[in-house]
């Protein structure tokens, strides 16, 4: 064992905690010894305990082992003594080494759980991003397939919007003779019938809506009432409502004006009044609107 050159104390200190560890050393190891010795005795004495024809080799063996542990405890207490002597002559520097030791063995082993822990709470959470993960991407499944399944039914809903376009006739313009105008606002799945205009200033009811005369462009702003209208059925043989509304008036002496709504619902609801309309023997016209209603030229829709 190589030694540095110092002073005289320096080498007796070195000289003694060497000479300490070799004899902790050989007490540790004459303890595991005599420990395996023991469980071995004791195996034995097991086996012979149960044959009833060896009680010389039991006694044997029974004074065996309460000789190692005499020497056992000897040893114990030699290895107390010696700590103890070496505490004594040791010097505060030393003494305090030890504990620092002792200190650092115990924060090593606290470190040692710490790491183990975070070990274990690290897979959890690599586990648990995992799931996430997996159900992150059974989401995106979903969205892309329920995106799809919107963008197919837009696109059969314009496909229909569009036929029903191009079936549908094209705005007529009856000059053939004079007839009276009524007109119906369709918005939604209603129908919405207008009365007789007024000279007023203000805003006034006129039938299923509201008229606001516009005297700044000589015309007037129509709009349906909420909570008035009649319903229009999908299907045009059970319209009875609207065919009711239609029935005030007669074919050969009233021009029926449409003005849509400019969505699919208000379209599709259109088509059943026009059905209906034709199969009365009305002759009919049609127009757009876009806002909540429409503007009209000042005037009188209709003669009651």
């Amino acid at each position: 064992m190589a030694r540095r050159k110092a002073h005289s104390d320096e080498d007796g200190l070195e000289l003694l905690l060497d000479t300490i560890c070799n004899v902790f050393g050989g007490i540790v190891l004459m303890a595991i010894l005599v420990v395996l010795h023991t469980q071995g005795s004791l195996e034995t004495m097991a086996e012979l305990v149960q044959s009833p024809d060896t009680p010389i080799e039991v006694e044997r063996l029974t004074f065996e082992i309460e000789r190692i542990d005499r020497q056992l405890a000897d040893l114990r207490k030699q290895r107390q003594d010696l700590d103890k002597r070496f505490r004594e002559s040791a010097s505060p520097d030393t003494a305090i080494l030890l504990d620092r030791r002792e200190e650092f063995v115990k924060a090593i082993q606290e470190a040692e759980q710490r790491i183990s822990r975070l070990s274990k709470d690290e897979s959890e959470a690599r586990e648990l991003l995992s799931r996430q993960e997996t159900d992150e991407s059974e989401l995106r499944r979903k969205v892309d397939t329920g995106r799809k399944k919107l963008a197919a039914t837009v696109k059969r809903r314009e496909q229909q919007v569009d036929a029903s376009t191009i079936t549908a006739r094209l705005p007529q313009q009856h000059q053939s003779r004079t007839s009276k105008q009524r007109i119906y606002m369709i918005s939604g799945k209603k129908a919405y019938s207008l009365g007789r205009f007024i000279a007023s200033v203000g805003q006034y009811p006129s039938g299923d809506c509201q008229v606001t005369p516009k005297p700044s462009v000589r015309g007037m702003f129509v709009e349906p009432r909420p909570g008035c209208g009649t319903a229009i059925t999908e299907d045009a043989l059970q319209a009875t409502a609207f065919r009711d509304l239609l029935k005030r008036d007669r074919a050969n002496t009233h021009l029926i004006s449409f003005f849509v709504h400019s969505d699919s619902e208000s379209f599709a609801a259109f088509q059943v009044a026009r059905t209906v309309t034709v199969a009365e023997g009305y002759e009919y016209s049609v127009g757009p609107y876009e806002a909540t209603g429409v503007m009209l030229s000042s005037g009188s829709p209709s003669a009651e």
